[in-house]
């Protein structure tokens, strides 16, 4: 090889390395900082005044066994109540899966099948792959989730461009929770470990915007890595708190027939 093609080699090398992003390293925050404590109040604040929404939305889905790519219309509402429509090729209602989180419906039109019984924690898996209870779920689809039960602050850490993470754990360790907020308070990333360190479940948060004076998220992304999916809601409308009429979690389908009950 040349000298010239060795110059060149070694000036793209170092005008690469001069190039390359530093790659931030989070660093522990002290006790007496009070950013922490001020983003878990406000989180909570919020959690508290956003009680419910109606949205329309579209969903993806992508699970081993499962590919969907659908428009849908939810209801949402504390502590534990779904509605959740999915729309054919015109806006049709193919399917309804309700909960108030003790008991569940679900309707397949084209079937004309009712299936419903008591709510286990495995169901909406089976029928949404969101490997969620209910009162999650309804906490992630509203976009200020509560920490776990039972969990108390135990460090922080400072984030690139600003960011905030807060860890949670409790005294048993069964369980533990990474909040991650921006330069400007929004949350980011909330994800829940293992007692090992792994992770069975986060959700992700973009595209944030106005909606009747709160910032609300318009993506929302969910993943479960043990079982290979991943959840994408993309919001096109959202209304927080509406009043939603009596019924709206129960489904009343005239000469309907029973599938199977689980």
């Amino acid at each position: 090889m040349s000298r010239a093609l060795l110059a060149v080699l070694f000036v793209s090398v170092l005008l690469a390395s001069a190039c390359r992003t530093p790659v931030f390293e989070p660093r522990p925050m002290t006790v007496a900082d009070p950013r922490p404590a001020k983003l878990l109040g406000a989180l909570e604040d919020e959690a508290t005044a956003r009680r419910g929404l109606r949205a329309s939305a579209k969903l993806s889905l992508e699970a081993p066994d499962l590919r969907l790519r659908r428009p849908q219309r939810m209801a949402v509402e504390r502590p534990a109540s779904l509605r959740i429509e999915i729309l054919g090729l015109f806006n049709q209602v193919a399917a309804v899966l309700v909960t108030d989180g003790l008991q569940y419906q679900f309707l397949d039109v084209s079937r004309g099948e009712l299936d419903e019984g008591e709510m286990t924690p495995s169901l909406l898996w089976q029928y949404a792959r969101v490997d969620l209870r209910p009162e999650q779920a309804v906490d992630l689809l509203l976009g200020v989730p509560r920490p776990l039960a039972g969990l108390v602050p135990d460090g922080a850490e400072t984030l690139a461009e600003n960011g905030v993470a807060v860890l949670l754990r409790g005294e048993s360790a069964a369980a533990r929770q990474r909040y991650e907020f921006d330069a400007d308070a929004r949350l980011r990333r909330v994800a829940t470990l293992d007692p090992a360190g792994d992770l069975v479940w986060e959700a992700r948060y973009d595209d944030y915007r106005d909606v009747g004076g709160a910032v609300f998220p318009f993506n929302v992304r969910l993943r479960f890595p043990r079982l290979d999916a991943e959840t994408r809601v993309d919001y096109k409308t959202v209304h927080l708190n509406p009043d939603l009429p009596d019924g709206t979690f129960v489904l009343n389908v005239p000469g309907r027939v029973h599938g199977s009950k689980r």
